[in-house]
């Protein structure tokens, strides 16, 4: 009788593994092969998302051409002391010109100019007298004892109340001419540091497709990054036999 039970254990242990066995062979053999078509399926899937990504557009670098002096025939040249130097000494002499020396983003609207051939008249009278192609900016280092913020703030207005006024203008941004190093390394305001940093502000308004920035300063400068002390008496304003030279190198540097 002990016989019996023990083989009837025997024999039920090995139905038991019959029954299993199955069971016990899909799960080491077809699960794993499961998860492996699961990651296939996930590397797939990033491919298939890195092949159909868009490639990164880069934007063309701008480039500038040279041009004869007649490109600035219907251009409007505004600002300061600068302007009125390139406008008394330059060889640009079809363009217009809105600039006086006190000439500041604050009070440019305000101001009224003697402009040749169409009288005495403020900025938004002169451009709803006349249509320009091309508008010129160098304004900044009368206001650089204002709050730089606000200077900024007014700057990008005038920009932007300009291209209302004339849609179709290209809009040249100039940044500020350097003083030299005498003026640099005395004026704890009217510095190097400061126009950088104004100049700077405004080249951010460019867009290189109505608004770009152009820099004369590469042009003037000294291997400090200051107004090299030869053109220039005070340290300022370019020496008159100099402003030919500015002329010139605007000719090169057109839309």
């Amino acid at each position: 009788m002990l016989k019996f039970k023990r083989n009837f254990f025997v024999i039920l242990l090995c139905l038991s593994c019959c029954i299993a066995a199955p069971f016990i062979i899909k799960n080491i053999f077809v699960i794993p092969s499961a998860a492996e078509n699961l990651q296939e399926t996930v590397v797939s899937s990033e491919s298939e998302t890195k092949t159909t990504q868009a490639p990164v557009q880069t934007a063309p670098e701008l480039s500038y051409k040279q041009s004869s002096p007649d490109y600035f025939d219907n251009a409007l040249f505004i600002g300061d002391s600068r302007t009125v130097g390139l406008f008394e000494y330059g060889s640009l002499k079809n363009a217009s010109f809105f600039a006086n020396v006190g000439m500041s983003v604050y009070n440019i609207w305000k101001s009224t100019v003697s402009v040749p051939s169409v009288g005495k008249l403020t900025l938004e009278a002169l451009l709803s007298y006349k249509t320009y192609d091309k508008i010129y900016i160098m304004l900044g280092i009368n206001e650089l004892g204002y709050d730089f913020d606000k200077t900024v703030k007014k700057y990008e207005e005038l920009l932007n109340r300009l291209h209302q006024l004339q849609p179709d203008a290209i809009l040249y941004i100039e940044a500020n001419l350097h003083v030299a190093e005498s003026r640099n390394s005395s004026d704890k305001l009217f510095n190097n540091t400061t126009i950088n940093r104004f100049n700077l502000a405004i080249k951010n308004f460019a867009d290189n497709k109505t608004r770009f920035f152009i820099d004369v300063n590469k042009r003037f400068d000294d291997e400090s990054g200051n107004l090299g002390m030869q053109y220039s008496g005070d340290g300022v304003h370019l020496l008159g036999k100099y402003y030919t030279d500015w002329c010139d190198w605007l000719c090169s540097q057109t839309i």
